[in-house]
């Protein structure tokens, strides 16, 4: 039984991907998604974020977005229920500068009715030029997963609402984006005229 059981630990479960066309030059886009400290600004349900200090770092590299990265964001789902989600910074690649991104591994641990449910997900947010001065598409992929026989359990008679969960998590993200995006250029514009 051990054997099955750990075979349904870290697991992924589902991969979900959004995207959206973004009408901001790539590089923007890209100086938003790597400004960590915006997040409460892009994203309307993050209702608290707080940095990590990074072991080995100087204080100057401490608010760079870098491999490593560690910070905690509170969200409330869907109105009422707040979690704390725990982000690292796992991967970060803007060496090309016609594909770039950055990954967090995600962890959670959500308690409800006594049971605790641990969960693991990846997030990646990848940038694209479109066009080379004027707009970018923005892609979110989310990789999922649970451990532990009540993660299976969950998995079994909860995933449509989970899957439904990550899918609005995913609007909201990626429509954040593209808004504070926006809302960047349009004050960028203003200070030139």
């Amino acid at each position: 039984m051990a054997g099955l059981l750990s075979c349904w630990q870290n697991r992924p479960i589902w991969t979900s991907s959004a995207d959206i066309h973004v009408p901001v030059p790539a590089d923007s886009l890209w100086d938003l998604v790597i400004d960590l400290d915006s997040l409460p600004l892009v994203i309307p349900s993050v209702v608290n974020f707080e940095r990590a200090k990074v072991e080995g770092l100087r204080d100057d590299d401490q608010g760079k977005c870098q491999l490593g990265t560690r910070f905690h964001e509170t969200r409330m789902i869907r109105g009422r229920r707040s979690i704390i989600l725990t982000k690292i910074v796992t991967s970060l690649d803007d060496s090309n500068p016609d594909r770039r991104h950055l990954s967090f591994g995600i962890s959670f641990s959500n308690s409800m009715q006594g049971k605790t449910y641990n969960v693991e997900n990846t997030s990646t947010l990848t940038v694209l030029p479109i066009n080379e001065d004027s707009s970018s598409q923005l892609i979110l992929t989310i990789s999922a997963a649970s451990g532990g026989l009540n993660g299976l359990c969950s998995d079994v008679f909860c995933r449509p609402c989970k899957q439904r969960m990550i899918n609005d998590s995913m609007e909201e993200e990626i429509n954040g984006y593209r808004r504070e995006a926006i809302r960047r250029q349009e004050k960028a514009a203003k200070r030139v005229n």
